[in-house]
């Protein structure tokens, strides 16, 4: 097996037709979901559902940046099988679940790091 039978082999397996509409329509689902956000975030004055600051450029970078993610993240869950790519209505609901869940998985990752400077703050003081 040569250097053009591996890449080959892996070619095969990263480039699938079904991923290939997947991953797009779950960005634009999220880009609507995003903008929606932003429009509800506009008229009540109250703070962004999806935790994300708008504002001026930001806007845009931030709409964007949610669809390139969800994409990403579609087509990263495609290629493992997470998604069933096939059904018409996955990429609706991946869509619509990344912006809500993404938030919620930024906490939890967040939370650790505080409790271990908290937990390192109480050891030092026991030391002292």
């Amino acid at each position: 097996m040569g250097i053009e039978d591996i890449f080959q082999d892996a070619l095969i397996r990263i480039y699938r037709p079904g991923l290939m509409s997947f991953a797009p329509a779950t960005s634009i689902i999220a880009i609507i979901i995003c903008i929606l956000d932003w429009i509800r975030t506009l008229l009540s004055g109250q703070a962004s559902f999806l935790k994300v600051g708008y504002g001026g450029r930001r806007t845009l970078q931030s709409i964007l940046l949610w669809g390139l993610g969800a994409g990403f993240g579609a087509y990263l869950g495609g290629l493992v099988r997470l998604f069933d790519i096939d059904s018409n209505i996955a990429p609706v609901l991946v869509g619509i679940s990344w912006p809500t869940v993404l938030p919620r998985l930024l906490a939890l990752a967040a939370e650790p790091k505080e409790e271990e400077e908290q937990s390192e703050g109480i050891e030092e003081e026991e030391i002292l």
